[in-house]
C-alpha cells in the first residue's frame, strides 16, 4: 500500500509526466498501460534502487572507512 489518495497520486504522476515532458502512460478503458518511456523509466528506477541498496550495505559492513566513489 501506498497511503496515498488516488488524486493525490493522478496529479502527483501528471506532474512527472510534465517533468520528465513525455506521457508515462496511456490512459485506456481497463485503466492504464505503460508507454515505452515509462517502462524505461521503471527499469532505470529499479536498477537505481538495486545500485543504491548495495551502497547502503556496503556502508553498513564497511563503516566509516568506506566511501561511495570506491564503488565507482
Amino acid at each position: 500500500r501506498l497511503h496515498i489518495t488516488q488524486p493525490a497520486l493522478s496529479h502527483a504522476l501528471r506532474r512527472l509526466e510534465t517533468a520528465l515532458g513525455e506521457p508515462l502512460f496511456e490512459r485506456i478503458s481497463k485503466g492504464l498501460k505503460l508507454t515505452k518511456v515509462g517502462v524505461r523509466l521503471l527499469e532505470d528506477s529499479k536498477d537505481a534502487l538495486q545500485k543504491w541498496a548495495l551502497l547502503n550495505s556496503a556502508s553498513e559492513t564497511h563503516g566509516d572507512t568506506w566511501s561511495p566513489q570506491e564503488a565507482l
